[in-house]
């Protein structure tokens, strides 16, 4: 099946999948227990339905059970699951639609694991909310928060992306930082423990993308 108007790019989470379309509307389809589909409903849909409320966005990132779109004037709307705060939107409260998400703009980039999300600004400066059990916030603490907050001395950063409990960023100077859950030593430093503030990944230099699974990087 064609969508139409063309699609543009797709994200694909546990059970969910959007995408976006060249007229920057967003379609989503799958798994909807949470309202991650962000058509108003709970009803698991095997086709695309369009989410509504949400135009002019230039990125969708799909997370666990949530769902985040960037629009062209640098701000963020998520929908989904929200027991987190992994919206951002100062609630715990789920949304089966677009809310908007507290006090960031000059977004240029978004990042989804399964319970937070990330959002590197157009000052290569990151701001995360919702889960953090394992750290995954990166601000020295294992505090959960329902609204944006910055990575604390993390300057320079060109890429972010999320795993399942961790999070990674690659900055200007070509190394990578990463914190979060590491019990598997997905955070690279050698160390196989929950880190709170980023950490340099051992022996990585010349970095150019940067990749994240469930329990690796």
């Amino acid at each position: 099946m064609e969508l139409s108007p063309p699609v543009s790019t797709v994200s694909a989470g546990f059970a969910h999948t959007c995408a976006r379309a060249s007229n920057g509307t967003v379609r989503c389809w799958g798994w909807n227990q949470f309202g991650q589909l962000g058509d108003g409903t709970l009803t698991h849909r095997p086709t695309p339905v369009t989410v509504v409320g949400l135009d002019r966005v230039v990125e969708v990132v799909v997370g666990h059970a949530h769902s985040c779109a960037r629009r062209d004037d640098g701000t963020v709307r998520c929908w989904g699951l929200n027991s987190s705060g992994q919206l951002g939107n100062n609630t715990r409260r789920n949304s089966g639609v677009p809310v908007a998400v507290s006090g960031i703009t000059g977004v240029v980039q978004l990042a989804l694991g399964e319970g937070h999300t990330c959002a590197r600004l157009g000052d290569h400066t990151l701001r995360c909310w919702g889960d953090n059990t394992h750290g995954q916030l990166g601000d020295g603490t294992a505090t959960s928060r329902p609204f944006a907050g910055a990575v604390p001395a993390l300057a320079g950063v060109e890429e972010v992306e999320a795993g399942n409990l961790h999070t990674c960023a690659r900055l200007a100077d070509t190394t990578v930082r990463c914190w979060g859950a590491s019990n598997f030593g997905q955070v690279g430093d050698g160390y196989a423990e929950t880190h709170y503030r980023p950490a340099v990944v051992a022996g990585l230099r010349g970095a150019g993308a940067l990749a994240l699974g469930h329990y690796r990087s």
